[in-house]
């Protein structure tokens, strides 16, 4: 994410990519990764004690690491000058575009295709290709009401928004196993809004990073514990706070880590599409198969690593493919614009 400087209260952006946010990322977009292996990976019965507690560790890590992504978005949008429909296009052309290849070279590999898996891959906002990004738009839409409303409040009014909203969408639910016919979208308004109160007391927060640190440890344990993979659980919430504010607490900068992070949301678009699933988790990773050896918890962390730097450097190909089509598109523009002599 990008740098910021304080003045006066508040996050204000510079150009510079804070390393510690973009590391987040990485690490938020590795337990998603860990959790898709899992969740989607077709895995035979536990063998052991040991490969039993390392499935529960994976399934608590997707959710925290949904959480962990809506904060950053909260975070940094709430504090945004203006609403920029450029990278809302961008990111909605970079979804179609991995939509649409990954359904094309399924084809040309010999999976079966039909009408309703085109529209999906064509069209994968609106026909439920990647049900996170389609939320991601929808709050991106609505950022800037939200917003308005976030910079309208005082401090103390926006703490009890959150207090609010953490008892609707988190709490509540938990105590009366009832969703109280709150959906995805307004637990993401929820997050949103929590990222958005840490952004503005910043400045304010004296806690030791290693306790949130420490709390996250905890509240994942308990998270693992329950098994559950809902986006509102309240030990994913909790556990996704305490590992972003950690992270927040952070300063350093990487070029590399940068340089990678860029990839993450391509990492999300390339493995979990539905085509690109049976070709990385059971054409290369055999995970079906492998899942009923002694030895699979560690090899689901080598599987998980595997997938994320597989889906990154297809994008840095995609990168430098765009990256060299625009030289070579300004080379024409500007040829064109020479004079005759």
């Amino acid at each position: 994410m990008k740098n910021e400087k304080v003045l006066g209260g508040g996050v204000h952006f510079t150009n510079i990519r804070q390393s510690n946010f973009e590391l987040l990322r990485i690490v938020a977009m590795l337990m998603i990764v860990f959790f898709h292996l899992v969740y989607h990976g077709g895995l035979a019965p536990a063998n052991s004690n040991f490969d039993s507690v390392m499935r529960a560790i994976a399934m608590a890590a997707g959710k925290t690491g949904v959480v962990i992504y809506v904060l950053i978005t909260g975070y940094f949008l709430s504090k945004a000058k203006k609403f920029s429909f450029k990278k809302l296009l961008k990111l909605i052309l970079l979804v179609t575009f991995y939509g649409a290849a990954i359904y094309l070279l399924s084809l040309i590999c010999g999976q079966n295709g039909n009408f309703n898996l085109a529209m999906a891959g064509f069209f994968p906002l609106i026909f439920d290709g990647y049900w996170f990004v389609t939320v991601y738009c929808l709050i991106y839409l609505l950022a800037p009401f939200l917003n308005i409303i976030i910079k309208n409040i005082s401090e103390k009014q926006h703490f009890y928004a959150c207090i609010l909203f953490g008892l609707f969408c988190v709490v509540f639910p938990l105590i009366f196993n009832n969703s109280f016919y709150l959906s995805t979208f307004d637990w993401f308004v929820c997050y949103y809004f929590i990222g958005a109160f840490i952004a503005r007391i910043k400045d304010k927060n004296k806690v030791n990073k290693w306790l949130y640190l420490l709390a996250f440890f905890v509240f994942y344990a308990f998270n693992s514990i329950k098994g559950n993979v809902s986006n509102n659980d309240i030990w994913a919430v909790l556990s996704a706070l305490c590992l972003f504010l950690f992270f927040e607490k952070l300063n350093f900068q990487s070029k590399f880590i940068n340089f990678v992070a860029a990839s993450t949301f391509s990492v999300y678009l390339i493995h979990d599409n539905r085509h690109a699933r049976i070709v990385l988790f059971q054409q290369i990773f055999n995970i079906t198969e492998m899942s009923a050896k002694a030895y699979f918890p560690l090899y689901l962390i080598f599987a998980t690593i595997g997938v994320f730097v597989i889906c990154v450097a297809v994008d840095i190909l995609r990168r430098l493919m765009v990256k060299l089509i625009y030289k070579i598109a300004n080379k024409i523009k500007k040829s064109r614009a020479k004079p005759a002599s």
